[in-house]
């Protein structure tokens, strides 16, 4: 009789370093997807906080020009983030059982929308 050979079971028995990092820069992304949010919607990218001083003394503009502006930077690494952890995941894809993270096309293909949409109205 044959008997089925022991060793085509997984082989991985934990992630490797290619892994970690890709779970490193999908969390990254997350992190910063949520700063951006909070930067680009907060009241003071919008309008003045009631009981703040005048900050326009300070920054040297508006604080709305200001914020949005950040929320511009962070979206450009967002997607330099996205993009480069989605070229390293397709570069690692070498098993059926690998797969792709999903949620950095996503967060590159919204930083990407949020950058058009900044350059087409400021």
């Amino acid at each position: 009789m044959l008997q089925a050979y022991h060793g085509t079971g997984n082989r991985r028995k934990n992630p490797d370093r290619f892994i970690r990092i890709i779970n490193i820069i999908v969390f990254m992304s997350i992190v910063l997807a949520v700063v951006i949010f909070l930067i680009a919607f907060s009241p003071a990218s919008h309008g003045e906080f009631l009981g703040v001083r005048n900050l326009e003394r300070i920054f040297g503009e508006p604080l709305q020009k200001n914020m949005l502006r950040t929320a511009f930077y962070l979206m450009i690494a967002q997607f330099c983030l996205s993009a480069g952890g989605f070229v390293l995941s397709m570069f690692y894809h070498k098993r059926r059982s690998d797969r792709y993270h999903y949620s950095l096309v996503v967060f590159g293909a919204l930083s990407l929308a949020g950058i058009i949409l900044y350059m087409y109205f400021a």
